[in-house]
């Protein structure tokens, strides 16, 4: 389970509660439906941590704990909500766009992710991750594949090595 950097109140806030009811109220009860914006804000919990997990020491506190979620991390968080609400239930919608460019692009929620992240910029009063214990991520690219048991001109499988592209994707591997 994650933290819950924001709240139902604060996503309220900076969407309009009519807007929230309107997005949430798929059965039209005439008000959000049950889990779903304790789901979102999970999931934007989710994202947060595994973002910032290299950098700073995550979960932050929760918006209710004392001391409380950073403000920028809640901040995020009230976009991303917001994002997730509009992606799920109005994903054409003019808001919807403007949100998601404003979540996912570099300029925004995703690019400044990135900049804490890297420690380019910073979030006042957060623990930075001790080396030992930090969340890792690593990636890697391939100049060429490479692989066991290769297939012959007839199909068989060899115990050759084969490293061309071509081989590999001709023969469907």
């Amino acid at each position: 389970m994650s933290t819950a950097y924001t709240t139902d109140t604060r996503v309220r806030l900076f969407l309009g509660t009519d807007r929230v009811t309107a997005l949430g109220d798929r059965d039209e009860s005439g008000a959000i439906d049950t889990g779903l914006m304790d789901d979102a804000i999970a999931r934007i919990g989710n994202r947060i941590d595994g973002a910032l997990g290299t950098r700073y020491t995550v979960p932050f506190a929760a918006t209710t704990a004392s001391p409380a979620t950073p403000g920028q991390v809640a901040d995020l968080a009230d976009l991303g909500v917001g994002m997730l609400l509009y992606k799920w239930l109005a994903p054409s919608s003019p808001d919807a766009k403007t949100l998601r460019e404003d979540f996912e692009g570099e300029d925004g929620a995703h690019g400044l992710l990135g900049r804490y992240r890297t420690g380019d910029e910073i979030i006042p009063g957060a623990a930075e991750a001790a080396a030992e214990t930090a969340q890792r991520s690593a990636s890697y690219e391939s100049i060429g594949t490479s692989i066991a048991g290769a297939l012959d001109a007839s199909g068989s499988r060899t115990g050759a090595w084969s490293q061309t592209d071509s081989t590999d994707q001709a023969d469907g591997i």
